[in-house]
């Protein structure tokens, strides 16, 4: 019994070590769940940043670069994020506009706003329903037949400063695209690990090899 006692020492060490390891990853997402939430500057950044801290880091790619075919040929599209739930993919798209939005057409929307020079700012930008839609076609294709899963779409305004003329229940604010990942988390068949590993393995590895071509694309416009 007492050559067993180094073991047990060992083992009840690295037993509280990892639970410590938990409880400070723990803490240290809800901090900055918390300290996201409270800027008063969303972005982008502060959106995928909140997103890891609730599903993992290795779950959401963001700046996903992929190819689409058009009427004038192979084109390259970028998709600010994407999440996998257990359930099934979600992509998503961002925008860290503020001031009045008006979003009662299905295909353009407009912003009103102020600089911060005090002047006045009016810009028409295309529904990012329809910009979301586009980027899901392009996961289905790249992805195929070969990994079919749910893929969901979420349009979000990362701003606080926000507001809309029409009330749209699809339109989610930071906090509220987490509630519906997490809704959206608990319905459905649950992925097997195949199948979430394939899935980020084809979208990285074709978005690394596109990202140069949307690049040189970029350029030419």
């Amino acid at each position: 019994m007492e050559k067993l006692v180094p073991f047990l020492m060992a083992a009840i060490f690295v037993a509280a070590a990892f639970g410590l390891l938990k409880l400070a990853l723990a803490v240290s997402s809800q901090l900055t769940r918390q300290k996201i939430l409270a800027s008063k500057a969303g972005s982008e950044e502060a959106a995928t940043a909140l997103f890891c801290s609730y599903f993992g880091m290795k779950n959401v790619l963001s700046h996903v670069v992929l190819p689409v075919n058009t009427s004038v040929g192979r084109r390259y599209t970028r998709l600010d994020a994407v999440v996998l739930l257990p359930t099934g993919l979600v992509v998503v798209e961002l925008k860290d506009l503020s001031g009045q939005i008006e979003n009662r057409d299905d295909r353009i929307w407009h912003q009103s706003t102020v600089t911060r020079s005090g002047e006045p700012r009016e810009v028409d930008f295309a529904s990012p329903f329809m910009q979301n839609e586009h980027h899901i076609l392009a996961v289905r294709n790249v992805l195929g037949k070969a990994v079919s899963i749910p893929i969901h779409g979420l349009v979000v305004f990362t701003s606080p400063h926000v507001s809309f003329a029409r009330k749209r229940d699809d339109v989610y604010t930071m906090a509220g695209a987490v509630d519906a990942l997490q809704t959206l988390s608990s319905h459905g068949r649950k992925l097997t690990a195949e199948e979430r590993n394939r899935v980020l393995s084809v979208l990285s590895t074709v978005s690394r090899k596109c990202s140069s071509a949307w690049a040189v694309q970029q350029k030419k416009r």
